[in-house]
């Protein structure tokens, strides 16, 4: 039997009791040992929930040998200092997305995993889900000439004490939401090249950016087509990916965070009539895990270096340039 990769979990945040820890102790290529928190009673609390270990500090952790990645799902203003303080603790990271608040933070964290033969990866699940193997399925054989992309994600506003809102912790739609837009052009048109074209960011009276949109053109060597991204906290919920071609209009449900069990739909519009897909659910927490065990095992890590680079280069692209506009 192949040894399995051991974790430790650095903070209780709600995502990781309820999404990635779980399928932590599900992954047969994982161990969990230990649950760190700065609240003792909170790590031991959620420690005897997954029959692990518990420590009441993050220095502790990553001080043990018997860990060998730490799993970050702090507030993301938190982020660089632990990410580097675990990789030059010898230990591989799993960080929530986003990784850092700036492309210069990305840069230094990225030059560190590689000087120490480390891996780092985000938590971008949803690029792992069955459905988006099916949705580019689709997209290739049935799209034809595509002539445009739309993402979205956003949702209604959040209790008024969420971390989200606070600046001094890495609030904000585009580090949040707004990552999973931009992800979506990576893992829809990988073989595309995103040329920044305009962005608007809307900001709160707590000067945090709360929506936001992008336009984008995609271009490869024989074809380009225009990539238009919406997100935010102050929306009706959305959670899809549309494109519109010579053939067919496709749309989804629930492309980013269709959780175990649930059974996301694409639908195709041809000329009025729509025909409905059902597609598998399916654990992406899970798979993303088994992803990272399985990418450490084979010791190419450059990969996901790169994939980090390309999208803290793109949050930044947007947070330099976006046109910013508030509701008085």
């Amino acid at each position: 039997m192949t040894k399995k990769l051991t974790f430790g979990v650095m903070g209780c945040a709600s995502i990781a009791q309820r999404m990635t820890i779980p399928a932590l102790v599900k992954s047969n290529k994982v161990e969990l040992k230990c649950i760190a928190s700065r609240n003792n009673a909170k790590a031991k609390k959620v420690a005897s929930q997954f029959n692990c270990e518990f420590s009441e500090n993050y220095t502790e952790l990553l001080l043990r040998k018997d860990i060998e990645a730490i799993y970050i799902p702090l507030p993301t203003g938190l982020h660089h200092e632990w990410v580097l303080k675990s990789l030059r603790a010898g230990k591989h990271v799993f960080v929530e997305k986003s990784l850092s608040t700036s492309f210069l933070d990305c840069v230094e964290a990225v030059e560190l995993a590689k000087k120490y033969k480390l891996l780092l990866m985000e938590n971008y699940m949803f690029k792992y889900h069955a459905q988006q193997d099916i949705v580019k399925s689709i997209i290739k054989d049935r799209i034809g000439t595509i002539n445009s992309f739309q993402a979205n994600f956003a949702f209604p506003p959040l209790p008024a004490d969420n971390i989200r809102y606070d600046p001094k912790l890495g609030g904000g739609s585009l580090l949040d939401v707004g990552g999973y837009v931009l992800k979506a052009l990576d893992v829809f048109f990988p073989n595309y090249k995103p040329r920044y074209l305009s962005s608007t960011l809307k900001y709160s009276d707590r000067d945090i950016d709360i929506a936001g949109s992008a336009n984008f053109l995609l271009e490869s060597c024989s074809s380009s087509f225009p990539a238009n991204l919406t997100f935010g906290f102050d929306h009706v919920y959305r959670c899809n990916i549309e494109v519109w071609g010579s053939n067919c209009y496709l749309y989804t449900n629930r492309t980013f965070t269709s959780p175990p069990g649930f059974v996301p739909e694409v639908n195709i519009e041809i000329q009025g009539k729509i025909e409905n897909i059902l597609l598998p659910s399916d654990n992406h927490f899970l798979k993303i895990i088994n992803h990272f065990a399985n990418t450490i095992l084979s010791g190419e890590y450059s990969s996901s270096y790169k994939e980090l680079l390309t999208q803290a280069s793109l949050q930044q692209v947007l947070r330099d340039n976006s046109n910013v506009y508030r509701n008085e």
